[in-house]
C-alpha cells in the first residue's frame, strides 16, 4: 500500500517568523520597506483610482510578498492603526508597523547640521527632545501590537554613505540607550523589533545587536555596505531584509547580483527577501520583476 504525506503549507505569516528565527523556511519569504503610492499607480494604471491599501494588495498578491509594513506616524495615527487591524484581521501576511525612531527628522524644525553639533555638546534641549520621542514611540508601538502589529519597524537614518552620522560611541551613549527601551517594549508587548536604516552600516552592527533587535533593513552595496560579511557577523541573531538595490542600477547588474548574493544571504533562514531603499516614482518596473524572479507582468500591471 503507498502512503502518501501531506505536506503542510506554510502560511506568510509563519514564513516570516521562521526566517526571523533562523530556521529554515519553504522558501525565502519577500517583502518591502514601503511602497510609495506613485510607484504602484505606474505599476497599477488601470487601478489609478483605487485607494492606496487595495493597489498595496494587488501588487503584494502579484510578486507573492510574505510582509506588508504599514506607515503608522504621529500625523496620522489612528489612520494607521485601522490599515494595521484591517490587515491583519483580513490576510496572513506578516503584519509590520513602521514607525519614526528618534534621530533627526525634518519635521524637529533644526537643520541635520545643528542637529548633531548639539548632540555633541550635549545640549539639554536636544537631550529632552529626544527623551520625548521616546516616550512617545513606546506608547506607539504598544498599540500598534495591540492592533495586531506581528512587529515594528523604526526608521532612524543613523547612517550615509562615508558611515555613521555620528561615532559609534556617540550614538551607543546617545541613541542606542534609548532605542534599547523601545525595543524592550515592542518584546514586552509579544512583537519582533526591526530596525531601518539608510548608509554604511558596518560600524553599528555591535551596537544594534546590543540594543535586542530582531531584524535589520538596508544594507544597500553603493553605500559601503558587504551583505555577505555582515551575514557572518549576524548570522543567528540579527534576520537581514533587504539589500538589493533597484533604482541606481541596470538590470543586467541586478540580476548578477542576485546570482552572487542571494543563494548566501538565504540559506539556513535569516533574510527577507526585498529592495534595499523601498519602491519609489523612480523605481524601474523591470527591476521588481527582477528582483522577485517573475518572468513577465501580469495583464493587469499594464
Amino acid at each position: 500500500m503507498e502512503i502518501s504525506s501531506i505536506v503542510k503549507t506554510l502560511t506568510p505569516r509563519e514564513r516570516v517568523y521562521l526566517a526571523i528565527n533562523y530556521d529554515k523556511p519553504d522558501r525565502v519569504p519577500r517583502g518591502e520597506f514601503y511602497v510609495e503610492e506613485a510607484f504602484l499607480d505606474r505599476f497599477l494604471p488601470r487601478y489609478i483610482n483605487a485607494n492606496y491599501s487595495e493597489k498595496l494588495r494587488l501588487f503584494i498578491e502579484e510578486f507573492r510578498l510574505d510582509l506588508v509594513t504599514i506607515r503608522v506616524d504621529d500625523q496620522e495615527e489612528e489612520k494607521g492603526l485601522k490599515e494595521i487591524e484591517r490587515w491583519v484581521s483580513e490576510t496572513d501576511y506578516f503584519v509590520m508597523a513602521l514607525v519614526d525612531g528618534i534621530f533627526w527628522r525634518h519635521s524637529d524644525n533644526i537643520s541635520l547640521e545643528e542637529f548633531l553639533v548639539k548632540v555633541c555638546r550635549r545640549d539639554h534641549d536636544i537631550r529632552q527632545m529626544i527623551r520625548i520621542k521616546k516616550e512617545k514611540l513606546k506608547q506607539l508601538v504598544k498599540r500598534c501590537l495591540i492592533q495586531g502589529a506581528d512587529g515594528c519597524m523604526i526608521g532612524d537614518d543613523l547612517a550615509f554613505n562615508g558611515g555613521p552620522f555620528l561615532s559609534p560611541n556617540e550614538l551607543r551613549n546617545t541613541f542606542f540607550y534609548e532605542l534599547q527601551e523601545i525595543v524592550d517594549a515592542i518584546h514586552d508587548n509579544k512583537g519582533i523589533a526591526f530596525l531601518h536604516s539608510c548608509g554604511n552600516l558596518t560600524e553599528l552592527i555591535d551596537p544594534i545587536l546590543a540594543a535586542g533587535f530582531n531584524g535589520l533593513h538596508g544594507l544597500s552595496p553603493s553605500a559601503g555596505n558587504n551583505p555577505l560579511i555582515l551575514r557572518q557577523q549576524t548570522k543567528d541573531k540579527l534576520c537581514l531584509m533587504g539589500v538589493f538595490q533597484v533604482d541606481c542600477i541596470d538590470s543586467s547588474e541586478l540580476e548578477a547580483a542576485k546570482e552572487a548574493i542571494l543563494p548566501s544571504l538565504s540559506v539556513g533562514g535569516g533574510y527577507i527577501l526585498g529592495s534595499s531603499e523601498g519602491l519609489s516614482k523612480n523605481t524601474p518596473l523591470n527591476s521588481i520583476r527582477i528582483l522577485y524572479g517573475l518572468e513577465k507582468l501580469s495583464p493587469f500591471s499594464k
